[in-house]
């Protein structure tokens, strides 16, 4: 039988340094050779192939997530929209129908924003915020906004005792969208600050504005009395943030810290 053929490699350094033989089997050179070429086959199938498809996976990642994102703001607008119909309602409870017919006439532009910086013009964003003390005196009853029942209803403002002919503040620069006389609330003013803020003041003696009056933060807007379902004087006030009611004790200091106190 004739010997195997065999190949030598000869590595010879730069520095005519000592040389390095290697014998190589006939097999193991074709071996070798035929792995070579399966790796650059399968790197060019990768690069034609995979490398197409991960870019595709990673476009259709990044569009699921964004129609994830779209996805959890449409729900919180669906659920802004729930809680501004839930306030609407309110108000029309409060007011009455042909009293909110009346208001609807006011709020007929675009948005209440709109309605707001039409008749307020350029407003800082922070004077629209309620942080201004309508009147100073002791919460007789506080905010509560608990699910209502058969026996108890909730309390979306709080009462502060004060005498008759005090006068009322406003909260925050506004519109006036609502001065005129409810049932439950009496004498009430009601102003849209922008922002999705809305602020309610009933029980007055006399109102000081009127429909359509613009006002600045501190301005009189009433004078405190004991109109409507009330059992004795005092300032019935709520505020409302993008339709629903909030604790004035976080946004006003002074009615804060008298809680703390209680």
């Amino acid at each position: 039988m004739s010997k195997k053929k065999k190949y030598t490699i000869c590595l010879i350094p730069s520095d005519h340094g000592q040389q390095k033989m290697f014998e190589i089997h006939r097999h193991v050179l074709i071996f070798l050779a035929a792995l070579a070429i399966v790796l650059i086959v399968v790197i060019i199938a990768s690069y034609i192939f995979l490398i197409p498809r991960a870019i595709r996976y990673e476009n259709l990642n990044r569009e699921v997530s964004e129609l994830a994102s779209d996805q959890a703001r449409y729900i919180q607008l669906v659920e802004d929209f729930r809680k501004m119909q839930e306030m609407n309602q309110y108000v029309r409870r409060l007011l009455g129908v042909d009293m909110m017919t009346s208001m609807d006439s006011l709020t007929a532009m675009d948005s209440p924003n709109d309605i707001s910086l039409a008749a307020v013009g350029e407003v800082i964003v922070l004077d629209n915020i309620p942080t201004t003390a309508p009147v100073l005196g002791l919460i007789t009853q506080q905010f509560d906004a608990s699910t209502p029942n058969f026996f108890y209803d909730t309390h979306k403002g709080i009462d502060i005792a004060c005498h008759v002919g005090t006068p009322v503040l406003a909260a925050a620069s506004g519109l006036v969208v609502f001065s005129g006389w409810t049932l439950g609330l009496g004498n009430t003013v009601i102003i849209n600050h922008g922002s999705d803020y809305i602020t309610i003041y009933g029980h007055h003696s006399s109102n000081l504005v009127v429909n359509r009056e613009s006002v600045e933060r501190g301005q009189q807007i009433a004078l405190s009395g004991n109109s409507g379902y009330s059992s004795g004087p005092h300032l019935h006030f709520e505020i409302w943030k993008k339709g629903q009611p909030v604790d004035p004790a976080y946004y006003i200091p002074e009615y804060y810290s008298e809680r703390a106190e209680q």
